[in-house]
């Protein structure tokens, strides 16, 4: 937009210089709207091309990205804003559509069906007569011994069972999208780390300068931790690249190409709520499965139906003429039909078995589904627990490694350590630090995929489907 501003408003500066604001006018006044675009669009890059490359750059870089830019966006922003653009909910809504169009449909054959008829037709025969007809018929099913209406129910629970895969969808996508967060938070904090010991060695660096100024150490020490510097640069670079891809996957979810990230919300730094026996049947993918099951269910009762009778009500008013004389006449026929299947060639009876094996096959899918749910909660679980207990022994190595280097420290100061021992506990400070980011990140990243899998994700986040 401030593109287009910055053109028009130079446009309206050159045309006033070079042929006055009446012409402009006349211009603006008669041309159509397209035109007056194109015109407006080839001036805007014109003008673009003459600018210094310094002056353009910001707005040119703005108009090509395709991506809004934020400054930090948080957890629950983006999730809400991947869902919104999501092609999995574009087509799961096109689904719910169909059910809907479905449902209405099955309800239709309890609705009156109204018909025009008509015909004229020659006879073969000898006096080459022919006749005409016409009219109005409206036919109205009465019962059916339950076909249509579990043709109905079987439509709805279709619907159900879409809508509780979009839950489902909802989930995914918010699985997604959280931990590629963590994953993220997790670089950017592992990129702090490095960098903080980065600072640590090239303090040591410096001790050791001095000390081989003054003729207490040799040259030699300055170039190991020179290189040890270097080597903790490569680890942060690697980081760097890490942090760097996720936020990349993360802006093509999300549709935001964020510069930072808010800090993950403490929820998933509380104890894990226990998950019952019970609680399977609210997970979206189970309570899926149980609604196809239901609607296989219905499917059964309505092919068995059709070893049934249907019973409707006809009624007719038509017009009818002989070409022979012209006699004609308006008739009305008010009648019941009454359809009694006796054999069908064995269709009914198969569709009842297909009906049964979808009944057997949904059944199978529900225990499948419990069977998995149960052993992701499981595994999640157990992660976390795992986790905590990484971080609990890594904060203590990490504490233990910090007074040994302040003591060793010292010690290299007095002349009564070497080097080689201050950088190897710079490295263990180094390596219970990442240990301690790496468990810390662990333990969230099992209580996001324990509360995806439970169905407490979003509303832990307060996020409502």
């Amino acid at each position: 937009m401030s593109v287009i501003n910055s053109c028009w408003k130079s446009l309206v500066k050159n045309i006033k210089v070079k042929t006055g604001w009446i012409i402009f006018k006349a211009i603006k006044d008669n041309f159509t709207l397209a035109t007056f675009t194109l015109c407006l669009v080839l001036t805007c890059r014109a003008h673009a091309a003459s600018l210094p490359s310094d002056e353009c750059l910001p707005d040119c870089t703005s108009s090509a990205s395709h991506q809004p830019k934020s400054a930090s966006i948080s957890l629950q922003d983006s999730i809400v804003s991947a869902i919104s653009i999501s092609p999995e909910m574009a087509e799961i809504r096109a689904t719910m559509d169909v059910d809907t169009a479905k449902i209405s449909e099955s309800k239709g054959a309890w609705l009156p069906q109204v018909f025009v008829n008509g015909a004229s037709r020659d006879l073969v025969s000898s006096d080459n007569q022919d006749t005409e007809s016409y009219g109005v018929s409206v036919s109205q099913l009465l019962y059916d011994f339950g076909r249509t209406t579990n043709t109905i129910k079987q439509a709805e629970t279709t619907a159900a069972a879409d809508t509780f895969r979009l839950q489902a969808s909802l989930n995914t996508i918010a699985e997604k999208v959280t931990l590629l967060y963590v994953r993220a938070n997790r670089y950017q904090k592992l990129i702090q780390v490095a960098e903080e010991n980065i600072a640590s060695l090239r303090s040591v660096e410096k001790m050791a300068t001095l000390r081989a100024g003054a003729g207490l150490s040799s040259s030699s020490d300055v170039l190991q931790a020179q290189t040890r510097a270097i080597a903790m640069q490569t680890s942060l670079e690697e980081f760097r690249y890490q942090h760097v891809l996720a936020m990349r996957q993360l802006a093509i979810l999300t549709g935001i190409n964020a510069v930072s990230l808010s800090s993950i919300p403490e929820v998933f730094n509380t104890p894990l709520v226990p998950f019952n026996t019970d609680d399977y049947d609210t997970l979206p993918a189970v309570k899926a499965a149980l609604t196809d099951k239901k609607s296989a269910e219905y499917g059964v009762d309505r092919a068995k139906a059709g070893h049934m009778p249907s019973v409707s009500l006809r009624a007719d008013h038509s017009y009818g003429q002989n070409g022979s004389s012209s006699e004609s006449s308006w008739d009305d026929h008010i009648t019941v039909n009454v359809s009694v299947p006796l054999y069908q060639g064995g269709i009914v009876s198969s569709q009842i078995e297909q009906a049964q094996g979808d009944v057997l096959g949904a059944e199978a899918r529900v225990n499948q589904e419990k069977m998995d749910a149960k052993q992701r909660i499981d595994s999640f679980h157990d992660d976390w627990v795992g986790a905590i207990a990484r971080k609990t022994n890594s904060e203590q190595q990490l504490k233990a490694a910090l007074k040994t280097r302040e003591v060793y420290r010292n010690e290299y100061t007095l002349n009564a350590r070497s080097l080689n021992d201050l950088l190897s506990v710079e490295q263990d400070v180094f390596q219970a630090e990442q240990a301690v980011t790496s468990a810390t990140f662990d333990v969230e990243q099992a209580a996001v995929s324990y509360s995806i899998n439970t169905n407490t994700l979003l509303k832990q986040l307060r996020i409502e489907p």
